[in-house]
């Protein structure tokens, strides 16, 4: 890795830009900080924006508990993978609370319902369909503190959400600086207890979101810094974290790979199969995690011939010796990632998951339109590629 970074650095026109505005609070108990973070933002009435299966848990009322009398209002009907039509929703409530802030609770879709709500709720505007793209939000949304019940989107720390179109089956994105919100609280005290399927899903995030940012063709020193301490940390406590759900150190050590990763990813972005993925949520419903950790190995494998020196930083990182041959490095890697997904019980086929064969190739064509594959090593020909892997799958 040394050899490479100086490689790189020694080009005339080698150049790079990294961001990592957001605050990050870590620790156990650290929601008891959260009214000292709202005050230190200049803020008062937050609403809170998290999703129905979470509402009326211990882990929400701690945090209704933490907020006490400034608590505006609750939006607590985010679903999985949540639509534009809830975001403009949760906005309308926080106007009729005089909410000046929002707090969010959960997983990465209620992180990024409460980015659009806070957006919508700056720029006074009523549809989240307007800012939907690439940099059109443009100025600060109101503050936003982001508090992941699950170790996987890294939401917290990132400058995207993920908004999905339910009238045209369709997953849409907002990029923009702006919505990263300004202070994460991982509390891995949260996590405690989460279900083992939710876990393993959504830790597979975390390392798709690791394993994309290194192998991209915008990868960079400091975020392959943080990528390839996200995946050790992954391959070491993930496992623990899905077998006992109360190992607090499992817990926060996977919390923060999480984070890291998102860090990562923000800066060098994603690839294939992230592309794959949003396709499969977009039409079939597939969770995201459960998606990214089915196609990793798989895209992986697709990416070999145009990234093997990067998916031997990969093996390095996965903790595999180096045998100082990319190509069997790489190899090794891709192995080691599908025997590491298989040993989480998630699912393997897409029969396991409800997708329906004949459709797949409108899927690839969905997929093949994904701006993840812009900084993807290997572009693909046509869809026909991406339906391969697919299949690859059945």
């Amino acid at each position: 890795m040394k050899q490479e970074v100086r490689n790189i650095t020694d080009q005339k026109e080698y150049r790079f830009t990294f961001q990592n505005p957001g605050k990050i609070v870590f620790g156990k108990g650290a929601i008891k900080n959260l009214k000292y973070e709202l005050l230190a933002l200049g803020v008062s009435r937050p609403l809170l924006v998290t999703d129905e299966a979470l509402a009326g848990s211990s882990m929400v009322a701690s945090v209704k508990a933490a907020l006490g009398s400034s608590l505006a209002g609750v939006f607590d009907r985010v679903i999985p993978d949540s639509g534009v039509e809830l975001v403009n929703e949760g906005a309308a409530l926080a106007r009729e609370v005089k909410a000046d802030a929002v707090v969010s609770v959960g997983g990465g879709s209620s992180m990024d319902t409460a980015k659009g709500v806070a957006v919508l709720l700056k720029k006074n505007i009523k549809d989240v369909r307007q800012v939907i793209g690439f940099f059109k939000v443009k100025e600060s949304p109101v503050p936003h503190i982001a508090i992941p019940t699950t170790a996987g989107t890294g939401s917290e720390v990132t400058f995207m959400a993920v908004i999905k179109d339910w009238e045209k089956n369709v997953k849409s994105i907002i990029v923009d600086n702006a919505i990263i919100p300004p202070v994460g609280i991982l509390d891995p005290e949260l996590l405690l207890g989460l279900p083992p399927l939710l876990t393993a899903s959504t830790g597979m995030d975390a390392m798709t979101h690791a394993v994309e940012a290194m192998i991209s063709t915008n990868h960079m020193p400091p975020a392959d810094a943080l990528a390839g301490h996200a995946i050790g940390l992954l391959i070491e406590f993930l496992p623990n974290a899905v077998t006992n759900g109360s190992d607090l150190e499992a817990r926060s050590m996977t919390l923060i790979a999480s984070a890291e990763a998102g860090q990562a990813f923000q800066n060098a972005l994603v690839g294939v199969v992230h592309a794959l993925s949003h396709a499969l949520g977009g039409m079939f419903g597939v969770p995201h995690g459960m998606a990214n950790a089915m196609f990793l190995a798989e895209g992986m494998a697709y990416n070999l011939p145009a990234a093997a020196p990067r998916l031997a930083a990969v093996a390095r990182a996965m903790g595999i010796p180096s045998s100082n041959n990319d190509q069997k490095d790489g190899e090794a890697a891709i192995t080691k990632m599908r025997q590491f997904s298989q040993s989480l019980g998630l699912p393997q086929k897409l029969s396991e998951v409800k997708v329906d064969p004949a459709r797949l190739e409108d899927c690839a064509k969905l997929a093949l339109a994904d701006a993840a594959l812009f900084t993807n090593p290997r572009r693909p020909s046509g869809h026909q590629e991406l339906l391969q892997i697919y299949r690859a799958r059945l």
